[in-house]
């Protein structure tokens, strides 16, 4: 097409928008009194629970506690030694239940006394042993196993292993003279070499 000097022409022509792609990223950093807290809750969950951390079970309870004295963090829960304290036979109570009535787990294997289903805290699992702790106020789910889930469950949860080895020592005084020395070991995880048959 020619144009001569001091003309026009409308010339039509269309144009197509390319697909358009986008993200959006949301970073969020967690305080350490977040981090901290005695409780905190599950976002995914299906009942109602609150979790007390292994970071604060290591960092805020005393060497010698035991189960009974890591869960008192929980609302609504609390122990009793009836024959005074530091005998090892605390109760726990749970959302008012007493214990017997509500179900005590550890990595959800359920554990009790044999003659019924309550629990002696000189028997099982000192404060070093325990990393979380899941309390759970509801009958759970199907998979939940135990003698007495109507009264809701308390799930105590082993260490987080490191992936690395790790040393870690800590020496507590007491009165009386009284010392406590612990030494944790962990390996980290273990290479498996499969033997071919």
């Amino acid at each position: 097409m020619k144009l001569v000097a001091g003309s026009s022409e409308d010339i039509s022509f269309s144009l197509n928008v390319a697909s358009l792609n986008q993200s959006v990223t949301v970073e969020a950093v967690a305080s350490i009194a977040e981090t901290m807290a005695p409780m905190q809750a599950s976002l995914d969950t299906h009942t109602v629970k609150s979790e007390i951390s292994q970071q604060f079970v290591e960092n805020f309870t005393a060497p010698t506690a035991d189960f009974t004295d890591v869960v008192l963090m929980a609302p609504g829960t609390f122990s009793v030694n009836p024959n005074g304290v530091g005998l090892g036979d605390a109760k726990v109570y749970f959302r008012g239940f007493s214990d017997g009535l509500f179900t005590m787990t550890y990595d959800g294997i359920p554990f009790e006394d044999t003659n019924s289903p309550t629990h002696h805290s000189w028997a099982f699992f000192p404060g070093p042993w325990i990393g979380a702790t899941n309390f759970d106020r509801s009958p759970g789910t199907a998979s939940t196993i135990g003698p007495t889930n109507f009264g809701g469950s308390i799930g105590l949860l082993s260490r987080d292993v490191p992936s690395g080895m790790d040393f870690r020592g800590t020496v507590s005084y007491g009165s009386f003279n009284i010392k406590l020395l612990q030494l944790d070991v962990d390996s980290g995880l273990l290479e498996v070499t499969r033997i071919p048959s």
